[in-house]
């Protein structure tokens, strides 16, 4: 089937009707060829103006670039963004792009036909405005990424998150996980270019997530889903690691806890009032389930195992005291006892 149009659609939350001026054929107004390219993350609203991040259909088929559609929500005539220098370099993760309330930040994979010189793979890119980048400040990419980029280990199957450290110099940063189980700690005001993290964290293997972030009496705490988490001790799990951000010059993090898991679905977290009874809910296999979130320690195990079929990389909502998973032909609920 051929692909003509690549839409962003505006829907009324009344009665579901097209928002006037929508939908936007943002192939037509910024130019791209609308078959090869794929917007598999989910969008962002920041300052009024509508991101939608693309990356391409599975197999590379095509000439597609990594890009950042920027859309003016009152305005929807104006139509603008940033695309990658080479051919490939995706933004795969249906996560989306993390924000600092100014802009948004998205991760690129490996340039199509592998390293042939570095344009804009294996990248954290932070877009601003109608699709402006600062190179000076706005640009991170490894050490590593001729490595990357030859072994298809990219930073673009995960999504980064912003993540806020009190106590901490610098106190704001990305969290950016990669496809080779590191996770890079970064500066969300210089991301340091080639090689610049704060902290480079070997935390497991194969990491395909959407992080979350939270807050504890005991400090700051991301989880991720990984592959194999290398957990205290030096074991590897796979499955669910948390991992505590402790405040310095710069943070450093350490993973604190593993929760063994199956499939790659990623992580939610939960309080009661923004520090206490922290959870952390993600599926395994079919079923839900919750574990602390200092510790690991499971609370939930997941009721009766008959939420089949949720897709990789799927996280849960938590909404009205209710815990929502959807999957490929249902939705799936748990309600949480008072």
């Amino acid at each position: 089937m051929a692909i003509l149009r690549q839409e962003v659609h505006a829907l009324s939350l009344d009665d579901g009707a097209e928002r006037p001026g929508w939908p936007v054929d943002v192939s037509g107004k910024v130019g791209f060829d609308p078959q090869p390219h794929n917007p598999r993350s989910a969008l962002s609203l920041v300052k009024g103006i509508v991101y939608v991040a693309y990356g391409g259909h599975v197999g590379d088929c095509g000439q597609y670039r990594g890009r950042v559609v920027a859309i003016d929500a009152k305005d929807p005539t104006k139509v603008a963004g940033w695309a990658t220098g080479g051919i490939g370099e995706a933004i795969w993760a249906p996560g989306g792009m993390a924000s600092d309330g100014e802009g948004v930040f998205a991760t690129t994979g490996n340039k199509m036909g592998g390293p042939q010189g570095r344009t804009d793979s294996e990248e954290v890119v932070k877009v601003t405005g109608m699709g402006m980048v600062n190179r000076t400040n706005d640009i991170f990419f490894p050490t590593t990424w001729q490595q990357m980029d030859g072994s298809d280990a990219d930073f673009g199957s995960s999504s980064p998150i912003y993540l806020q450290v009190p106590g901490a110099t610098p106190s704001t940063l990305i969290v950016a996980p990669a496809k080779t189980g590191h996770v890079y700690f970064l500066d969300s005001k210089k991301l340091g270019g080639m090689g610049g993290e704060l902290f480079d964290l070997n935390a497991g293997t194969s990491g395909f997530t959407a992080p979350t972030g939270y807050q504890t009496t005991k400090g700051t705490f991301v989880a991720l889903t990984l592959g194999n988490a290398r957990c205290p001790g030096g074991t590897m799990v796979p499955g669910v690691a948390g991992i505590l951000v402790a405040a310095g010059a710069p943070p450093k993090p350490e993973v604190a806890w593993c929760a063994a898991a199956t499939g790659r679905y990623s992580p939610i977290s939960t309080t009661t009032d923004g520090k206490s009874e922290s959870l952390v809910w993600f599926m395994n296999g079919s079923k839900l389930n919750a574990v602390d979130g200092e510790t690991g320690a499971v609370v939930f195990n997941g009721g009766d195992g008959t939420c089949a079929g949720v897709i990789k990389w799927t996280s849960p909502i938590a909404v009205k005291g209710r815990i929502v998973v959807g999957s490929a032909n249902r939705l799936c609920s748990w309600s949480v006892a008072p």
